[in-house]
Formats: structure tokens, sequence, C-alpha cells
């Protein structure tokens, strides 16, 4: 800043304005809106891979974990608990552990 004003210098001005031009355009909304219309499509569905991907892989080990020869049920056999296994899949239990 200036002493004299308490303007920013020059300088500062354009890196603040190298920064915000960066952050708009790293932003995928930006990007997916500046594509050609006929790829637009594309590109939203590549930039939602991971999430469905995240998606898939919890979806498995909940799964694996709850099912009826799972690690759950293996576990609490081993351990007494129960005789016999749970029947914990594809009960409003099983999703409700799924959601959360």
């Amino acid at each position: 800043m200036s002493k004299a004003s308490g303007t920013p210098c020059p300088q500062t001005r354009r890196r603040a304005l190298k920064r915000q031009t960066w952050r708009r355009r790293s932003c995928p909304a930006w990007f997916i809106a500046t594509r050609a219309p006929r790829w637009r499509a594309f590109w939203l569905f590549l930039i939602t891979i991971p999430f469905w991907t995240n998606l898939l892989i919890r979806t498995f080990a909940i799964n694996q974990i709850i099912r009826t020869e799972g690690l759950l049920n293996t576990i609490l056999l081993k351990l007494g608990f129960i005789s016999a296994p749970l029947n914990l899949i594809y009960t409003d239990t099983a999703v409700f552990i799924g959601m959360t």
C-alpha cells in the first residue's frame, strides 16, 4: 500500500487480479460453461466420475461387511455373541447404515 494515499500498489492489484482469474477459471461450472454446447454433457460426465467411484466403493465395502458371510457376522460368530449368522443385508438397518 502506498503510505500517502492508502491505495494498493499496481503489483498488488495485478497479483489480486491473477488470483481472481485463476480461481474463477478453476471452477468446474465455469469450465463446463465455456465449452462448446455439444461437449458440455461429456465434460459434466467426466467431472462427476470421481463422485460415482466414491459411492460405488463405499457401497461395495458396506455390502462386504454386513452380508451373511461378511466381516461383521464372522467376528460376532467367532466371539460367541451369536450362534447363527444375522441376516442384515436387504433390511431397513442396512439401508440406514448405507446412507450414513
